[in-house]
């Protein structure tokens, strides 16, 4: 009997010291988000992703929370006799931090003033590649800002739960770079749609003109994810394009690796160089519950598909 009371005594003491130890492991890494420190050495998060992880105190990332390490995994200490795991689930733990402490940490006056939530968070990746001049860079921006303040996407917009949804830009090339051009902005009217119309206009190209890694445009999206400051029913990344994945990662990886962690990823295409990109980007690129790719002929077509594109993704009633 007093066998069975200490083993039961035993382990509810194992449990809350694993519990409070996970208050902390997660204290400490909603700390290091809201101070910017995610590309530190940090602890947390996967105490909750997975129990080989939750520990003695040890479960340590290493490595910065860029979309290089989001590519390739992240590494932990484990504790001893505690299972593994393995690359694929070490992947989409990766993913799933940035998700979750995207999800755990908002500025208080942000929330305050925007509310709980928005129907989609939206990553839209501009193509920066050398295939992409001046004039077609301008085209893919100008077209983007337009239709932002599109009367049927706004309307769009409102029709839906919390009538908002979040939008950044990320620009893209090769597999260093990329840049978060345009951050986090919220659309629920029209005055919030001009304002993100006139950040997205205005924004310079930023990356060095380079190869073309569709899988790096992929990471530095769930890179944006991990700043997006309110929750969002849906998390969609929307890759513009007119080459195919030529430098880092198979982008089949890193397509199957989001997916998994619950983000769509629809395509849009400019068909001016490659005739056949966009069965490309069905079989290689897109991904997740009605995932689709728009179309353009070329750059002069983009302004019309972007709209197309954008009010899809908002009303979500996509079919591929």
């Amino acid at each position: 009997m007093a066998t069975a009371f200490f083993s039961v005594s035993k382990s509810i003491a194992m449990i809350a010291y694993r519990g409070l130890l996970l208050f902390r492991l997660a204290g400490a890494a909603i700390k290091h988000h809201r101070d910017g420190k995610l590309n530190t050495r940090t602890s947390g998060f996967f105490a909750i992703i997975h129990p080989a992880w939750v520990p003695c105190g040890k479960a340590w990332l290493t490595g910065p929370f860029t979309a290089n390490n989001f590519h390739y995994g992240w590494k932990a200490v484990t504790i001893p006799g505690m299972p593994v795991p393995g690359p694929l689930r070490r992947s989409v733990a990766a993913i799933a931090l940035h998700v979750v402490a995207a999800f755990a940490v908002w500025p208080e006056s942000y929330g305050q003033a925007q509310g709980n939530g928005a129907d989609l968070a939206l990553v839209l990746a501009i193509d920066c590649s050398y295939s992409v001049d001046r004039n077609e860079f301008d085209l893919q921006v100008r077209g983007t800002a337009q239709a932002m303040i599109d009367p049927e996407v706004l309307e769009a917009i409102s029709n839906n739960r919390h009538g908002r949804i979040m939008v950044s830009v990320v620009q893209w090339s090769s597999e260093e770079s990329q840049v978060f051009a345009v951050p986090w902005m919220p659309v629920s009217n029209a005055e919030e749609a001009l304002a993100l119309a006139a950040r997205i206009r205005e924004q310079k190209r930023q990356t060095a003109e380079g190869a073309t890694s569709i899988s790096g445009a992929i990471g530095a999206a769930i890179d944006a994810f991990a700043r997006l400051p309110v929750r969002a029913d849906r998390y969609v990344i929307d890759i513009s394009g007119d080459g195919t994945n030529n430098r880092g990662e198979r982008v089949d990886d890193a397509r199957d690796r989001t997916v998994a962690a619950g983000i769509t990823i629809n395509g849009l295409t400019i068909l001016n160089e490659i005739h056949w990109l966009h069965h490309y980007f069905r079989n290689h690129v897109i991904g997740g519950p009605g995932a689709f790719v728009e179309i353009a002929n070329d750059y002069a077509a983009y302004r019309e598909a972007i709209r197309k594109k954008i009010l899809r993704e908002i009303r979500g009633n996509w079919v591929s």
